[in-house]
């Protein structure tokens, strides 16, 4: 099948489904077209800035189609494509529809549902008689205001957002049942269109240390760490909604009791101050996935205080035990063995914390124990083979259905 997936912005040095969904469906043999613009995934404390002159907000027609060097792989064929940006928020594509006309795919996908992005594939869709398959990756946004509008208003705003994702499309892959829930009753799709369907991990750069890896020990003695210290390592947004403070003074309360724990935080953010004035935490800029996987590897525990994170299961993957709020609507992470704690009682975190490094070992040969479940069940490409099949019968439906373009 020809596949073509519309994401507003794209990093090739991330991880996410950006990412790892195009190079998951290429490596089952689909020819694999993710259109994008030129603005990399923003992070927290930077600006929106260009990847590289080559592909510029008025690139040509010709340069819209160069792939930049190291895109997700030889098998995935990679559409820069001009943009603007609307109201400093959403990203607008250009040219979608001669793209797609020259790509003339058997199925399109975008990750979103009530953008421009989602509009623009709705269009092509509706003029290629292609199946469209959206997405929902969003908490709960019922009540929420928009920017100059009221409660309902804003109400009534994402719904007309959504109306022609949700005529149009398939099916809507949610990430979280809470997702799902939104899709129907924030969005206005049919519930009948709606799954969930949960990010996954790349298994082929998220894998367990070997008992003798160098980059281990090498990366641990770099930061000062010997071997009998307990590293915990967070990475992502250094946000109050993220809440990586309450580990790193969860840290310096265990360090004040004798034990030798140790905070290891990548990512930025505005708590990163306040973060590293805390006794025994060191801080590193964001890295690449390869490189984010070390430093997993070099740690003894991972911890996310708060919220949901894509990384979590990306630690669980390399075989770290793995300390989430309990409650979270990520069915997946208890399954791979992830260990839930009361984030309403800050002594909790600590306790946990404590449990764990106290009985590490027994720990990290239970999570060891999971690795292959997530190979199974969360790799990319074990989601990507549920895609497929939900693409194939998208596909025989539409093949009796004539093309309009």
């Amino acid at each position: 099948m020809k596949i073509a997936i519309i994401v507003p912005w794209y990093d090739k040095d991330m991880s996410y489904i950006e990412n790892c969904l195009p190079k998951a469906l290429a490596s089952l043999g689909h020819e694999v077209h993710l259109m994008t613009s030129s603005m990399p995934q923003p992070r927290p404390g930077s600006m929106l800035e260009q990847r590289s002159t080559a592909y510029s907000r008025t690139a040509s027609s010709g340069q819209a189609f160069r792939k930049p060097p190291g895109d997700p792989g030889a098998s995935v064929k990679v559409h820069v494509l001009p943009h603007r940006m609307l109201n400093n928020r959403y990203v607008l594509l250009r040219h979608v529809i001669p793209t797609m006309r020259e790509v003339m795919p058997d199925i399109i996908q975008t990750i979103t549902l009530a953008d421009p992005i989602a509009w623009c594939a709705a269009l092509a869709a509706l003029l290629l008689r292609v199946p469209l398959f959206v997405g929902n990756h969003n908490p709960s946004r019922k009540g929420t205001r928009l920017p100059l509008l009221g409660p309902r208003l804003s109400a009534v705003v994402r719904r007309l957002g959504a109306i022609p994702a949700s005529v149009v499309a398939t099916k809507c892959y949610a990430v979280t049942g809470e997702a799902a829930r939104d899709a129907v009753t924030v969005f206005g799709l049919q519930s009948s269109k709606v799954v969930v369907a949960p990010l996954g991990t790349d298994t082929t750069i998220f894998y367990p240390a070997s008992s003798d890896s160098k980059t281990r020990v090498d990366i641990r003695a770099g930061l000062g760490y010997q071997e009998q210290d307990v590293v915990c390592v967070y990475s992502g947004r250094l946000t109050p909604a993220k809440n990586p403070l309450a580990l790193a003074k969860a840290v310096s309360t265990l360090r004040r009791a004798g034990l030798r724990i140790f905070g290891l935080f990548i990512g930025d953010g505005e708590e990163a101050a306040a973060i590293r004035r805390e006794p025994g935490c060191t801080l590193l800029p964001y890295v690449s996935a390869p490189t984010l996987a070390d430093y997993y590897r070099a740690s003894d525990l991972a911890v996310w205080p708060r919220s949901m994170s894509s990384s979590q299961l990306d630690a669980l993957a390399c075989g770290l035990p793995t300390i989430v709020q309990a409650g979270l609507t990520k069915r997946e992470l208890f399954e791979s063995g992830a260990i839930g704690y009361n984030g309403s009682n800050p002594d909790s975190l600590v306790e946990s914390i404590r449990s764990v490094a106290q009985t590490l070992s027994w720990h990290k040969n239970r999570q060891l124990s999971q690795v292959e479940l997530i190979r199974q069940k969360y790799s990319w490409l074990a989601l990507a083979r549920q895609r497929v099949c939900d693409y194939e019968v998208a596909v025989q439906l539409a093949r009796s259905k004539p093309r309009l373009l």
